[in-house]
């Protein structure tokens, strides 16, 4: 639990100071929170998504994908097909988003 607020006031921190606008902060944010969350529920796989398709990219596609298939999987209805992602998948996929999005932040605040 120290490790998540930690983590949250971090990113609260570092956004505040990059003005960065308020649908990319909140997404950044909520990434930053299911990474760091101590437990998952299914509903939280849907924020990122609802925040992402204001803004799309790649980390939007690659999370939407995964988290369509860890529903499908961890909800039983398609039980014939083992290879979908579970819950980690979301993570990995969160982490990856994360990363793609701080990438942009760190090209967008260099001179052109």
């Amino acid at each position: 639990r120290i490790l998540f607020a930690a983590a949250v006031l971090t990113a609260v921190f570092l956004l505040r100071r990059e003005q960065v606008e308020p649908v990319r902060a909140s997404l950044i944010l909520f990434l930053v929170v299911l990474i760091f969350l101590p437990g998952i529920g299914r509903q939280y796989f849907v924020w990122p998504i609802a925040l992402g398709a204001l803004s799309g990219g790649p980390g939007y596609l690659v999370y939407s994908v995964i988290a369509t298939g860890a529903l499908v999987s961890v909800s039983g209805l398609a039980p014939g097909l083992p290879h979908l992602p579970g819950w980690y998948g979301v993570w990995w996929a969160c982490l990856l988003w994360l990363l793609l999005e701080l990438r942009a932040l760190g090209r967008a605040r260099r001179p052109a």
